[in-house]
């Protein structure tokens, strides 16, 4: 209660650790949880994805993305925040055989579509528009990618690789220029791209690339 502090309700669930969790920085959970309308949804760090009644705290449903999608977590847990799109909730998942990137039904869990072999990233993803186009940005370890948020086509990726695959930070959207920038520690910095769509098909400039910046753990704001 925002008045007293007490507990209105709790949702307790188990979360086993599994043998190369590394929790020096806290077991978890690293994901902000999304609150949308009647529901909240969450992610814990050893993948279980919850929307909960925002009102009681009971469970609508949940899926075990380890078990279910083959998304074995980063030594450290998951930590990307889902996003929403329309009618559904968007997850870079890190599951195999095309569950890189998965949308599901926002009320009922269902999956709506699922894209892409990127493996587990500690950013979130973002959605943007470019020139009219709504897009979804997905920051990997290797990539940082474009993909059409209705159907989980990709439209456009560019290279921005790390040492670990870690790349963590939330890409930063300049609406008014068209410009990206994404950022990364372990020796790699900082980069921003200029995306034009047209007729449905993106092309992807990049404008500068720096090592003096390298963004670990945090996100940058313009």
């Amino acid at each position: 209660d925002a008045k007293d502090g007490k507990t209105v309700w709790e949702y307790v669930y188990e979360a086993p650790k599994w043998g190369s969790l590394n929790d020096q920085f806290g077991a978890g959970p690293h994901a902000t949880p999304l609150v949308l309308g009647d529901y909240v949804y969450t992610v814990g760090a050893r993948v279980m994805l919850h929307c909960l009644n925002k009102k009681t705290g009971k469970k609508v449903w949940s899926h075990d993305l380890w078990d279910k999608f083959g998304a074995k977590p980063p030594d450290r847990g998951y930590s990307s925040s889902p996003v929403a799109y329309k009618s559904t909730l968007i997850l870079p998942v890190g599951g195999r055989s095309g569950h890189g990137i998965v949308a599901f039904d926002l009320k009922s869990g269902d999956v709506v579509w699922h894209s892409q072999d990127y493996g587990p990233t500690f950013s979130s993803p973002k959605i943007i528009q470019v020139d009219g186009q709504d897009q979804l940005v997905v920051f990997e370890g290797k990539v940082v990618a474009g993909l059409e948020p209705n159907t989980g086509d990709l439209l456009w990726t560019h290279p921005h690789h790390t040492q670990y695959d870690i790349n963590a930070m939330t890409p930063v959207w300049s609406v008014e220029d068209n410009l990206l920038f994404v950022s990364s520690a372990y020796d790699t910095g900082s980069r921003v791209i200029h995306l034009v769509q047209k007729n449905g098909k993106t092309t992807v400039e990049e404008v500068w690339y720096n090592k003096r910046m390298e963004v670990q753990h945090g996100t940058a704001v313009r």
